[in-house]
């Protein structure tokens, strides 16, 4: 298997990340509420680094397979991982679980950070069963949306 590669998507490249999402049901994987046609303004504001918000393309083999972000959560502590994306032709293969896993390390670095959430929604089991896998619980659902969380820590787990 290839090794995985999180490349700082910065400056943001909303190009490359719409070519990666493809059509509107990959769109709504990541960001069921993201405008269609794909919003270049609307991803650069919702990733803005100038709030906290940090961007990752993920390569196999020097090809973009995928994206995921942390972004600021709304207590101290917290961040988020979002906008989690992996192309069809890659997943079933321990992928989706290497890019949470590396995500996760990358929280890790940041100082006082010390819990993780993350929002999907109920009509993607196979998502869910990946958190899962990598330590998330759900804690919350609220319709569609199933809000899951982990510690960074072992000792809060």
């Amino acid at each position: 298997m290839d090794p995985m590669v999180l490349r700082r998507n910065r400056p943001l490249d909303t190009v490359t990340m719409r070519r990666l999402f493809g059509d509107r049901t990959g769109l709504r994987l990541v960001w069921p509420d993201a405008a269609w046609p794909f919003d270049h303004r609307q991803w650069h504001a919702a990733l803005d680094p100038d709030r906290g918000h940090r961007s990752w393309l993920i390569e196999l083999g020097g090809a973009v397979v995928g994206h995921g972000a942390l972004r600021p959560g709304a207590e101290p502590g917290i961040r988020m991982v979002s906008f989690l994306y992996l192309a069809p032709a890659v997943r079933d293969r321990g992928h989706g679980l290497a890019m949470v896993e590396a995500l996760v390390a990358r929280a890790g670095e940041e100082p006082g950070v010390d819990r993780l959430q993350l929002r999907t929604r109920d009509y993607n089991p196979r998502a869910i069963r990946c958190y899962e896998k990598a330590g998330f619980r759900v804690f919350a659902r609220e319709g569609t949306l199933v809000r899951m969380e982990r510690a960074l820590s072992s000792n809060d787990t």
